[in-house]
C-alpha cells in the first residue's frame, strides 16, 4: 500500500508574505478571533521537526508534499536520501480554477482542496506543520491492511457542544461538518487534532456530493464562522455511510495553544510528560512560539529530541526527564 504524507506549512516572516496579508487584511473577518494576529502565523521552524519526525518514525511514507504559498521551507536537517521524497505544491496548484479566490490565509479553506494535489497517493496522511511522530510507526497504524482509514478521536453528544457557552469555533467546524451527514442529536465523532488518514478518492466522492457546500468553504480568504472542517466530514462520512470503526485506543496527545500560551508550568510540564510516554505515536504542540516565549530553552530542547544522534537515546533512557523550570 503506497501511503504519502502531506504538510501545510507557511513561512509568515517572508517580506512578501506579509505584505500579502497586509494587503488582504478583513478586520470583519468572524472566524477565530487570533486569524488577523501575527503571533498565530509566525515560523518557529516547525515544519522541519514535522519531516524529521516522519524520517526518524516514518520512513516507509512514499512522498511528502508540502502545500505552501509560492514559498520554500528549510528541509537542511533532513538527509539527502529521504529529501527525495519530499516535493512542493503551491497553492495555486489545488486551487486551479478557484485561482480568484488567491491568496487565502485559511486553513480550513486549504484542507478543503488537498485531494487536488497532482501525483497524490489514494492514500494520505494530513500534517499540520505543528504535528509530529514520537515512535515509530508502521502503515498499519494508519490505514488497516483492507484499505480503511485509521480514524483517531472521541465521541460526544452533539447536544452538549452546542449548550450555552461550550461551542467554541473549532467545535463549530466540526459540528458543521458532522451535521452534513448525520443529526446532531446523536453521537458525533471528533477527530484528534493530531495526524489525520485519509483516503483521496473518497474526498473527490464528497466534493461531487456536496459541490456547493465545498465551494463555499474554500472561498474564505480568512476563517469564517459558517465553515466546516474536512478531517470531521471525511470521518463523519466514513463512519456514518461506511462502517467504519473509529479507534479508541489514546496512542496520541496534544498541548492546546490554551496551554501554551496560559497554563502553569505544573499543567506545562504535565501535557510534556505525557508526550514521552511509550505508548504515545502522534503529538501536537499547538504553539511552540508562546512556550519559546515563556520558557526559553524549551524549543532546543524539543528540537534536540528529534535529532538523529539523540532521539533513540531519548526516549530508551527512562531516567531522562522532561521537566522545565524557567
Amino acid at each position: 500500500m503506497m501511503i504519502d504524507a502531506v504538510i501545510t506549512w507557511v513561512d509568515a516572516s517572508d517580506p512578501e508574505y506579509v505584505s500579502r496579508r497586509k494587503h488582504h487584511s478583513d478586520p470583519t473577518c468572524d472566524g477565530n478571533a487570533g486569524d488577523n494576529a501575527s503571533l498565530r502565523w509566525e515560523n518557529n521552524d516547525e515544519v522541519s521537526i514535522c519531516i524529521k519526525s516522519m524520517e526518524l518514525y516514518a520512513p516507509w511514507i512514499r512522498k511528502i508534499w508540502i502545500v505552501t504559498d509560492r514559498q520554500t521551507p528549510n528541509i537542511s536537517g533532513v538527509s539527502p536520501r529521504f529529501r527525495e521524497k519530499i516535493a512542493v505544491v503551491h497553492h495555486d496548484t489545488i486551487f486551479r480554477e478557484y485561482s480568484d479566490i488567491l491568496p487565502v490565509f485559511n486553513s480550513l479553506s486549504i484542507e478543503t482542496l488537498l485531494f487536488r494535489i497532482p501525483g497524490l497517493a489514494s492514500k494520505f496522511i494530513y500534517f499540520n506543520d505543528d504535528f509530529f511522530l514520537l515512535r515509530r510507526t508502521e502503515p498499519l497504524d494508519f490505514f488497516l491492511a483492507d484499505g480503511t482509514p485509521v480514524l483517531r478521536g472521541r465521541w460526544i453528544k452533539g447536544t452538549e457542544l452546542t449548550r450555552s457557552g461550550a461551542l467554541t469555533p473549532h467545535r463549530g467546524y466540526q459540528l458543521r461538518a458532522a451535521s452534513m451527514v448525520q443529526p446532531l442529536e446523536s453521537e458525533v465523532f471528533l477527530p484528534a487534532h493530531v495526524a489525520n488518514s485519509f483516503c483521496r478518492d473518497t474526498l473527490e466522492m464528497l466534493f461531487q456530493n456536496f459541490r456547493v457546500e465545498f465551494e463555499r468553504n474554500l472561498a474564505f480568504r480568512y476563517r469564517d464562522s459558517s465553515q466546516f472542517n474536512i478531517s470531521s466530514l471525511f470521518a463523519a462520512h466514513k463512519i456514518v455511510n461506511q462502517g467504519a470503526e473509529p479507534l479508541l485506543r489514546k496512542d496520541f496527545a496534544q498541548v492546546s495553544a490554551g496551554t501554551c500560551q496560559s497554563g502553569s508550568l505544573r499543567k506545562i510540564n504535565s501535557r510534556l510528560r505525557r508526550l514521552k510516554s511509550p505508548r504515545i505515536k502522534l503529538g501536537c504542540i499547538n504553539d511552540v512560539g508562546a512556550l519559546r516565549r515563556r520558557f526559553p530553552g524549551l524549543y532546543e530542547h524539543f528540537r534536540e529530541i528529534f535529532s538523529d544522534s539523540t532521539a533513540n537515546r531519548f526516549w530508551a533512557r527512562r531516567t531522562l526527564g522532561w521537566r522545565f523550570r524557567y
